[in-house]
């Protein structure tokens, strides 16, 4: 090695010494180790575990630099493995002396073997469980269960943790390894080369210096003749295995099996000294048991002399002798017995004592007993005696066992007494149901009659001891019931519970009022009952039933039906009735509606100053010159077109009140809240109200009070026509109640919000509700408004006119109910209006009410629950109940041309000229109508009914003017009503006869939900009802043509 380069010679651990050499060339200073880790190359391919102590000396030349370094090594590997060897033993012992249990002891070898990782890198440790749990010495060849208890390396949920075999199967790979080794009593190498063992050690993580082990050696545990334990070991991979080594394994071997031998020895003197503590136990306890048996005993014990003396009794026995026990020693038995019963005890006693025989008997003590209510002046007891007798066949005593039956001689006498008070019990029920009006029977489970009672028989005309067949009714139950019947007794036989049935009998139910005989079928009704023979109700003992006469219920169900119908036909009529005089009621005032608003538009072209206009009517010309200037005349032609369209809207509004007291009276009004905007929907409504306040010279102001303002209120769920209506009745009375006065005529109508349900209002009260609007059906808000935000909505209309008197204000609010007689002398008005008012208000969930003074006017308020919302997609100012349908407000309205001239409608002229057919059986409202049409600018076309409005249609198809642009129809008509008509429409659009939709609206004077319901169902596209302002009715037909060009 000798002029060799250092790192060729030393590569394994050249670089460790390097960094050594190369700062010592820099400082010049001499540098040592001890015991240093070294792995070297000894062998070919193997690096060996080698300690040296060592020394580097720096070399330097005479002119002072670094020539090299001199090394001392010391080899020192022996001493440094042999004291880590020795020190593991050492700290092992310590550990596995301590144990007391086979838990602590593998637990303690695991981690004492822990501390020399180098050495023991790897380790499994193996126990034979059955041979750690036998008794004594357990058999070589037994059969036992070996499971791993401890490991080094071993990570959690590698598949060694889970290993385990039996001695006598034993196993592949590494468990087969084992047993080999156990066999040969020595320890054992095993190469980690071959495949069998490999696969066990995937995934293992070595200790000491991380490196997979090449050998394992397995070190069987002796406790005796028997391996108990198998310890296997990794072999330190940098170390060769030699007598050193194995001195080492063997002497961890020889102090983990003289522990182990110790540990069940231990665990063996320990179970023999529980053994032999548990017989002494045992002993003392089977003495002390028959000590605390004889005392504590609920038998009496007693043992005798032969001639009859106590020599020992416990306590039970004294009780039932009734003897003291201080002075039971010693006294004769006899002196305990009733004298009625000594006889017959003396013979027991002399066949226990001369006849060596065991007795039984019963016989009663002197001494009385009781148990809550039950007494007897005598015990009864039943004893049991015998000899007790020596090996030389002597009697030495007799033991007597005695046990108190009072309670059940007791009991005994007492059952005997409620058999006779059952028997008398059977008797008075057999009484009671031979008796009883309702039919009583049992049968057996075919239904054999069993017994039945008089009732019974008289059902079905029987006589007592004649019914002999199975289910004997059937004959006499009316044929349609004959199959129900039968059902219903299989029901019985089949499903356990009592079951009930309603059958009829083929005899009849007649009863009289007066001289009217009414006759109905004869009713019964059954309740049948099985009685079972076992506890498992799988065999019927029998089947009891009661039978009841329902015939007289069934009678009175059938009248009050019959009368529910009756009224129901009533009330049908009423609504016909009321729906009829409202058609032909609503009918001419539609004629005198429009032909009054006729003779205003024409009015309204004449100046009576200067003559008619262009234009005007031939009438008008007539009547007035170019110079006439009479314009009283004028005036009182003026006048009575106002008052024509006054009256008309007058006895409309009296037509619309009652039909809305007939929903409220049929509780067929309902509620339907939608998105509204507050501000826009009133000031909208209002605008009907303008000409009437010109006209009458009243000025109406609308305000929002503070509240409205700070809550943010500008969306609200409501119902706008409900709310409405409310709304414009109370402004129709302040208008009506305000036209009459002299001076400042104002209308104020102030609008607030509340988040309490409000109260009182400086001089106003609300009137008591009488309705809760969750009890009346269709009167609720809606869950939308359970949901939301509630507040609560609150309306005031105030009018500078008469005022009402305190008497006068009781009035108000009740059905036909006015201020004062003369109310309607002066004011007309049918007192319906504020009677509606106040009942939708409370549907509303709310409260109406006034505050007057007879000299400052009325003010009007009511308040409704509604809730805030955001501006919801798409809304409508007014939404009516059904699709597009419009309807006329019951109010006076009126559309006149004011005295200086100036027009209040005129022609169309802002859109282009439309084409309308309108069908119309009414020969004078067709013509008036088609009149102002053809006035307000539209191409107009009539037909009398259904079928001749198809052929207008049919011909305008064919012809070059093209389609009618929207259809009038009204809707009761004869040949074809305007429903048939409708429908037929919309059939021809669908077949492709008419290639596009003709917009079709309803005119009707039936006004009830379900009639426009059922014209908006059958394809009509609106519904207007009469009488009708023909603004209203123009608008709805250009709101109508603008929808359909928009879709």
């Amino acid at each position: 090695m000798i002029g060799q380069n250092a790192p060729d010679v030393f590569p394994d651990f050249w670089n460790y010494f390097e960094e050594i050499i190369t700062k010592q060339h820099e400082d010049g200073i001499t540098v040592s180790g001890k015991a240093s880790l070294l792995l070297m190359e000894r062998q070919a391919g193997f690096l060996e575990e080698t300690y040296f102590d060592w020394k580097l000396v720096p070399v330097i030349g005479d002119d002072g630099l670094f020539l090299g370094a001199y090394g001392i090594p010391t080899d020192n590997t022996e001493r440094v493995i042999g004291e880590r060897r020795t020190l593991c033993v050492q700290n092992l012992s310590q550990r596995i002396a301590k144990t007391t249990s086979f838990d602590a002891l593998w637990n303690h070898i695991t981690l004492g073997l822990l501390e020399d990782s180098k050495d023991v890198p790897f380790a499994l440790l193996f126990a034979d469980q059955d041979a750690l749990r036998a008794r004594g010495t357990p058999p070589i060849d037994q059969t036992g269960n070996v499971k791993l208890v401890g490991s080094i390396g071993v990570p959690d949920g590698h598949r060694l943790k889970n290993l385990c075999w039996t001695t006598e199967a034993g196993g592949d790979g590494l468990p087969s390894a084992v047993m080999h080794a156990v066999q040969s009593s020595q320890i054992s190498i095993l190469s980690t080369d071959s495949a069998e063992v490999a696969q066990y050690l995937t995934g293992i993580d070595w200790k000491g210096s991380g490196v997979p082990c090449k050998q394992l050696a397995i070190m069987p545990i002796f406790a005796g003749a028997r391996p108990l334990a198998v310890l296997v070991a990794g072999i330190n991979p940098h170390r060769q295995y030699n007598d050193w080594y194995r001195d080492f394994l063997q002497h961890i071997t020889t102090l983990i099996s003289t522990q182990l031998s110790a540990l069940r020895l231990s665990e063996e003197l320990k179970h023999r000294a529980e053994l032999a503590s548990k017989a002494v136990k045992n002993f003392e306890r089977s003495e002390l048991r028959f000590e605390r048996f004889a005392a504590r005993s609920m038998v009496g014990l007693g043992m005798a002399s032969m001639h009859g003396n106590i020599l020992y009794a416990n306590n039970v026995w004294c009780e039932l002798s009734g003897v003291d026990p201080s002075k039971a020693i010693g006294c004769d038995f006899r002196d305990t017995i009733h004298e009625d019963d000594l006889p017959l005890v003396e013979q027991h006693w002399h066949n226990a004592v001369v006849l060596k025989q065991v007795v039984k008997f019963t016989y009663r003590s002197k001494a009385p007993w009781r148990k809550d209510e039950m007494y007897l002046p005598q015990r009864t007891l039943y004893a049991t005696c015998y000899a007790d007798i020596d090996e030389d066949g002597t009697v030495e005593t007799i033991t007597g066992l005695v046990v108190d039956i009072s309670e059940q001689k007791w009991t005994e006498g007492q059952l005997l007494q409620r058999s006779r008070e059952l028997e008398e019990s059977e008797q008075r029920y057999r009484s009671f149901a031979d008796l009883c009006p309702f039919g009583i029977v049992s049968t057996d489970a075919q239904g054999k009659v069993k017994w039945g009672n008089d009732s019974w028989h008289d059902f079905y005309s029987f006589k007592k001891g004649q019914v002999v067949d199975e289910q004997p009714w059937l004959p006499y139950v009316h044929s349609d019931d004959v199959d129900k019947a039968k059902q219903y007794f299989r029901t019985l036989q089949t499903t356990p519970g009592a079951h009930t049935a309603e059958l009829r009998l083929k005899k009849k139910y007649t009863i009289y009022e007066g001289d009217r005989m009414r006759e109905n079928d004869f009713f019964i009704l059954i309740v049948g009952n099985q009685e079972y023979k076992d506890s498992l109700k799988t065999v019927i003992d029998s089947i009891d039933f009661w039978i009841i006469d329902i015939s007289a219920q069934k009678m009175a169900e059938k009248i009050l039906t019959e009368k529910m119908e009756e009224a129901i036909r009533n009330r049908t009529s009423q609504e016909h009735f009321i729906d009829m005089i409202s058609h032909e009621i609503r009918n001419p005032l539609s004629a005198l509606l429009t032909c009054a608003e006729s003779i205003c538009q024409s009015l309204s072209q004449i100046d009576p100053q200067r003559g008619p206009s262009n234009g005007a009517l031939s009438v008008a010309k007539g009547m007035f010159t170019a110079k006439a200037k009479n314009e009283a005349i004028y005036n009182d032609i003026l006048e009575a077109a106002n008052t024509i369209i006054w009256c008309s809207n007058h006895q409309k509004q009296i037509v619309d009140d009652v039909l809305t007291l007939s929903k409220l009276d049929s509780e067929l009004l309902v509620v339907s809240p939608v998105p509204v905007k507050l501000t826009d929907l009133m000031r909208s409504a209002l605008k009907i109200f303008e000409p009437e306040l010109r006209m009458s010279e009243i000025g109406l102001e609308m305000l929002d009070h503070e509240s409205v303002a700070l809550n943010g209120i500008n969306w609200i769920l409501l119902d706008p026509n409900r709310f409405l209506q409310i709304l414009i009745n109370l402004v129709t009375n302040a208008i009506k109640f305000t036209r009459g006065v002299s001076g400042g005529k104002r209308i104020k109508i102030v609008t607030s919000i509340h988040k309490e349900r409000p109260h009182h209002f400086e001089e106003l009260d609300f009137v008591p509700r009488r309705y809760n609007p969750l009890e009346r059906r269709g009167s609720t808000i809606g869950p939308q408004l359970e949901d939301a935000d509630q507040i609560y909505l609150r309306v005031s209309v105030s009018d500078t006119g008469k005022g009402l008197s305190a008497p006068e204000k009781k009035l108000l609010f009740n059905r036909f109910a006015q201020a004062s007689p003369k109310t309607h002398v002066e004011y007309g008005g049918s007192g319906l209006g504020l009677f509606i008012s106040r009942q939708i208000t409370e549907m509303l969930g709310g409260e109406i009410g006034v505050g007057t003074s007879p000299s400052g006017g009325c003010t009007f308020a009511f308040y409704v629950i509604t809730s805030k919302i955001d501006a919801p997609q798409s809304s409508y100012l007014q939404p009516p109940i059904a699709p597009a349908v419009s309807r006329t407000m019951s109010a006076p309205v009126t559309l006149l041309p004011t005295k200086d001239g100036k027009k209040g409608n005129g022609e169309r002229t802002d859109v282009e000229k439309r084409k309308i057919l309108v069908v119309e059986d009414n020969i004078v409202n067709q013509r008036v109508l088609c009149k102002q049409l053809r006035n307000r600018g539209f191409d107009v076309e009539a037909s009398n009914h259904g079928k001749e409005a198809l052929a207008a249609l049919e011909k305008a198809q064919a012809s070059e003017e093209g389609y009618f642009d929207v259809v009038l129809c009204d809707i009761e008509m004869p040949v074809m009503d305007g429903i048939q008509c409708v429908q037929e429409i919309r059939e021809r659009e669908r077949d492709g006869s008419l290639p596009e939709h003709i917009p079709v609206i309803g005119v009707t004077a039936n006004v009830r939900s379900k009639q426009v319901d059922a014209a908006v169902e059958a394809g009509m596209d609106g519904v207007t009802t009469k009488p009708y302002r023909l603004d209203d009715l123009i608008a709805h037909i250009d709101r109508l043509l603008l929808e359909d060009s928009s879709t």
